[in-house]
């Protein structure tokens, strides 16, 4: 697509590049459930060279078996079944229907696969008023 069409796909959008999209709300897909592990808190240290000072917090690791990569112990309840933390996952996020992004995206996937000049000639030949 040239310059000149992306223009004119643009202004029959009311679409401006610099402009903020439109979003439709989150979505929740499903929950998902995530094992727990036996955790231990470890202390880390690390130096601030704006305060010139060793600044130090603490955080939650999962315990690991000696191979660095399988869980130590899951955690259990009282009926002998893993603990389960469950964690929200959200839909994609999709753009707002009839906003401008989403206008010029659909316009210019015409422009792809049928080719707007086509599409402006059946307008002006059902509704009779020039494009």
């Amino acid at each position: 697509m040239n310059l000149k069409k992306a223009k004119r796909i643009r202004g029959a959008a009311d679409y401006h590049p610099g402009g903020r999209a439109e979003y439709e709300p989150l979505q929740l897909q499903r929950v998902l459930g995530m094992p727990q592990f036996e955790k231990h808190e470890r202390t880390l240290r690390s130096w601030d060279p704006k305060e010139q000072k060793i600044t130090t917090r603490t955080v939650e690791k999962i315990r690991y078996m000696p191979d660095g990569k399988t869980p130590a112990k899951p955690l259990l309840m009282s009926d002998g079944k893993p603990q389960v933390e469950f964690i929200p996952a959200a839909k994609p996020v999709r753009l707002k229907k009839g906003s401008a992004k989403q206008v010029y995206r659909m316009l210019k996937r015409m422009e792809r696969t049928v080719g707007l000049d086509n599409v402006w000639q059946q307008l002006v030949e059902e509704t009779g008023v020039p494009a």
